[in-house]
């Protein structure tokens, strides 16, 4: 069963320790057996490198942890931090991401928009461990008093249009459970389909067993997100993690109100196969 964490929106005001982090807990108004966010920040002594990105000495590291955890499956939370923060991205101007034992084996994306960052994870298995989920890395001004922090889960449709032009019924590249919506659902789709397999996934068998690797989706062209369908509809790039880790990405960047730059084409629309 897929779950995702029950929205928990509440904004702090962070102090900075310089050799402790300092958790700040943001489940107080969450009911009794509801997921309880936390968040806390430290300032590292020493630089490190986080997939290949190098965070400097004296960067903050920004950590959302979970505690009372129901069971998720995927997730995306919303940070917004104060002006005296500067997020750290890598080479392609997404925030750098360091994963937490609490999400497991989750595959990750993220995006930001100046000073407000999403993180969107999901995962074949559901994750239960209570701990830290992820950390984010920022600089931070210290003559600059705005510090607080704002952390979210989102989990808005931000991406709803018609399926249906004239009238044809269509498919949307990415929207792998066919619920008109791409977010992070469709990547526990995909990595469930590779479960199926233990390896990448190739059009020819996706077509052949589709009610077992894609239960739910409208057109199997859906899920092979790196060729467009109309250029080439039978010999498309095969299915890998990396299908799941581009969704997550498209999806954070529509939840920072910023253009998806990446290689796939998702978003775009096609006429189902089945459709005269």
């Amino acid at each position: 069963m897929r779950k995702s964490l029950k929205k928990v929106c509440v904004s702090i005001i962070s102090s900075v320790l310089a050799v402790s982090a300092m958790p700040i807990t943001l489940g107080a108004v969450a009911a009794e057996n509801d997921n309880i966010l936390s968040v806390s920040t430290q300032v590292l002594t020493n630089g490190t490198v986080v997939d290949d990105t190098v965070i400097p000495a004296g960067s903050v590291a920004i950590s959302v942890s979970i505690s009372n955890n129901a069971g998720f499956r995927a997730y995306s939370t919303k940070l917004e931090l104060g002006s005296a923060y500067d997020i750290i991205v890598d080479e392609n101007n997404y925030p750098v991401v360091d994963a937490g034992s609490a999400i497991g084996d989750s595959r990750i994306g993220s995006s930001r928009n100046d000073n407000i960052a999403v993180v969107s994870t999901a995962s074949a298995n559901e994750n239960r461990e209570d701990g830290e989920m992820f950390t984010i890395y920022a600089t931070k001004d210290n003559t600059n008093m705005n510090t607080f922090i704002s952390v979210c889960e989102f989990d808005e449709d931000v991406d709803s249009p018609s399926y249906y032009i004239g009238n044809y019924n269509c498919f949307k590249i990415g929207d792998v459970d066919d619920d008109r919506h791409i977010n992070a659902l469709d990547a526990t789709c995909v990595l469930d389909a590779l479960n199926e397999t233990g390896s990448n996934i190739t059009f020819a068998s996706a077509s052949d067993v589709t009610w077992l690797y894609f239960p739910d989706i409208a057109d199997v062209r859906a899920a092979f997100i790196y060729t467009l369908p109309s250029s080439n509809p039978y010999n498309p790039a095969p299915i890998t993690s990396g299908t799941a880790d581009e969704i997550l990405t498209y999806y954070s960047c529509q939840g920072t109100h910023q253009p998806y730059t990446g290689p796939s084409y998702l978003g775009q629309v096609f006429q189902c196969a089945n459709q005269s």
